[in-house]
């Protein structure tokens, strides 16, 4: 038994004033809650112009795409798009009201962004021109885009 204990080593516990006083501690944490709190509001502010940018291009390539079925002549139709407060359709026909249902192609805006203005637009066979011209309005928070269709079709925006 006398010779385990002369064998056991004693360990020292050396203390030396290492680590983070809670003084310091709660300074980061002050440092990282003001910080957090600027980019919160960045953050969302981005977020709306993407919607935005995002809703705006959706809307010229929906138009686009009727366009071009139009003068593809596909199925033999006139293609449009409608326009909704948060959405959109592709449709087949020669109106929203009296179309073929059954080819609808529905895109949703992204969350809080609306649309107005020219709200149908039908594009004659063979030619892809528009019966009507005018300005669509995409809007989220302040910020919105308008997308104009003239007579021979162009799509701006």
């Amino acid at each position: 038994v006398c010779d385990t204990m002369k064998n056991k080593k004693k360990i020292k516990i050396v203390k030396n004033g290492g680590g983070f006083s809670i003084g310091e501690v709660v300074v980061v944490v002050a440092i990282l809650a003001v910080i957090s709190s600027f980019i919160g509001p960045v953050y969302r502010a981005g977020q709306t112009k993407n919607n935005l940018q995002t809703a705006a291009t959706s809307v010229v390539e929906a138009l686009r795409r009727a366009q071009g079925q139009a003068q593809a002549v596909k199925l033999d139709s006139a293609w449009g798009t409608e326009i909704l407060s948060k959405s959109l359709v592709v449709f087949k026909g020669s109106s929203y009201l009296s179309r073929d249902a059954s080819y609808d192609d529905v895109l949703n805006f992204p969350s809080g962004v609306t649309a107005s203005g020219q709200a149908e637009v039908v594009f004659n066979k063979l030619t892809g021109w528009p019966q009507t011209t005018g300005t669509t309005t995409v809007v989220s928070g302040s910020d919105s885009k308008q997308i104009y269709i003239n007579a021979k079709g162009a799509i701006n925006y």
